[in-house]
């Protein structure tokens, strides 16, 4: 007893400041130990917890020998309030493990040294009630203390890992918290920035509004909801550089209901508004297109309705508009289709294919008239698998179609004058002999012999097959028609 008596309280000091040295050079050394991140990290989380406990056990040591130097043994039971504010800072510093190693030395010391008889047996049953009390009461304040510190480090580590700016204020609008990410926002940091003007710390710059965070946050606390600012507003940051933002400002509620503050999330808007703008822009492409496309382009429901025309479409269909044509047609396959056979085949396809190029359909136009089309469409499904609508494009080909009718039909004219002028040039060679052996004939006889009118018949006759030869080989433009004037009073 006398020896502790003489121990100065600089030697508890002193056993600190040497664990805390062995504890950062065991924990430099962790650190430069090759192995793996999440081995390190353990090392690291036991070495702090070790460390915490350490510090327990020197704070409850310090009070326990200050009691002894400063009580001694006529102290009794009357030592626990002196030794209770040693459970409380052990709780503090070493969380419910050290709070909870604290009391218990701090009880096994007091029933030792202080409650007689000396050593740790107990006499007096006030004694032992006492020492009980303190024990439930330093175990009860280190789980008290624990929680408490458990709370407040979720609460902290959460605003530092939240992926927004955080800022949050006192009802006179001047900051009290900010997190890493709102630093780097405004600029400031949180030493900065602790008790300025919210409107000097978080600059906004709106094109639309003139009401500032500092007026939108005092408006939130005193109608007690969620504002936003517009969706315009930048960020000014310390240095003057302006970046978009998107924030709302929040009441703080005690939990007795009192306005105690206003907090306000805000994060960087540039890739969002860059990509909206992109999105805007695309739309308004894609738009562009489809109103001013040549050929018709709809989206049509599974249930047969149009959902979306563009104005050829409704021309090609004899519709004024895109809108009248949608209110007029409640049902496209009974309504425009009228082969049910080429109706069943595209659907068909389209079922088994999901998409359909080159497809002719005939359609039945508003006045009843029908149009040769060529169809391109596809099916557009949900995430689950299920039809949205189907999408595609539609063209009149009907005066294309005409035009390859008369096309075909010229060339089957063509065949029909190549076979004409060939047959001709046969019957052509034909007629030189016939009226080349006439003439032979015709030499041979006197002139007043009787055969000769029968050869003269034979001569005409080749002459007016020679004309229709010449005639056929005109027709199949196989020889060039020779013009002459023709005597209409003589006919």
């Amino acid at each position: 007893m006398g020896e502790l008596r003489k121990a100065p309280l600089s030697f508890a000091i002193q056993t600190y400041k040497w664990f805390r040295q062995w504890f950062r050079v065991a924990g430099a050394q962790i650190a430069d130990q090759p192995s793996g991140a999440p081995v390190r990290k353990w090392r690291r989380a036991v070495l702090s917890q070790v460390f915490r406990l350490s510090l327990a056990t020197c704070v409850s040591g310090a009070s326990l020998w200050l009691s002894v130097l400063l009580g001694g043994e006529e102290a009794g039971a009357g030592v626990f309030p002196f030794l209770f504010p040693a459970s409380v800072i052990s709780a503090w510093t070493g969380g419910i493990p050290g709070g909870m190693l604290a009391t218990i030395i701090l009880a096994s010391g007091a029933a030792f040294y202080h409650l007689p008889p000396a050593g740790l047996k107990i006499s007096d049953s006030a004694h032992v009630f006492a020492l009980c009390a303190f024990l439930l009461s330093g175990l009860l304040i280190a789980w008290l203390v624990g929680s408490l510190q458990y709370h407040r480090d979720l609460a902290r580590y959460t605003l530092l890992s939240v992926g927004d700016g955080v800022i949050t204020t006192d009802r006179r609008n001047c900051v009290r918290v900010m997190n890493p990410l709102a630093e780097a926002l405004t600029g400031w940091s949180k030493k900065e920035a602790f008790g300025k003007p919210l409107a000097e710390v978080l600059r906004i710059a709106t094109a639309t509004s003139g009401r500032d965070v500092e007026t939108l946050a005092a408006l939130a606390m005193r109608e007690r909801r969620v504002l936003t600012l517009p969706e315009d507003a930048v960020v000014v940051s310390k240095s003057g550089n302006g970046r978009p933002l998107s924030d709302s400002v929040a009441p703080i509620q005690s939990h007795h209901g009192d306005i105690i503050g206003a907090v306000i999330v805000f994060r960087d808007a540039t890739d969002r508004r860059r990509t909206e703008a992109a999105l805007i822009e695309a739309e308004t492409k894609y738009r562009e297109i489809f109103e001013n496309a040549v050929v018709g382009m709809f989206q049509s429901a599974p249930d047969g309705r149009y959902l979306r025309v563009n104005q050829a479409m409704a021309v090609m269909c004899g519709y004024t508009s895109p809108q009248e044509m949608i209110g007029a047609t409640s049902d496209i396959a009974h309504q425009e289709n009228p082969s049910s056979d080429l109706r069943d085949e595209f659907r068909h396809l389209l079922e088994e294919k999901r998409v359909v190029t080159a497809f002719p359909l005939e359609v039945l136009r508003r006045d009843g008239t029908r149009l040769s089309t060529i169809v391109n469409a596809r099916m557009v499904f949900d995430a689950a698998g299920r039809v949205l609508y189907y999408e595609g494009t539609q063209e009149d080909i009907t005066d294309r179609k005409r035009l390859q009718a008369q096309f075909e039909h010229a060339q089957k004219l063509e065949a029909v004058g190549r076979l004409a002028g060939g047959v001709a040039h046969d019957f052509n060679n034909i007629l030189g002999v016939i009226s080349g052996y006439s003439e032979l004939a015709k030499g041979m006889v006197d002139k007043n012999h009787p055969i000769i009118s029968k050869i003269n018949q034979i001569r005409d006759a080749t002459a007016r097959a020679a004309r229709l030869t010449r005639q056929l080989l005109a027709f199949s433009r196989q020889q060039v028609v020779q013009r002459s004037v023709l005597d209409l009073i003589r006919l």
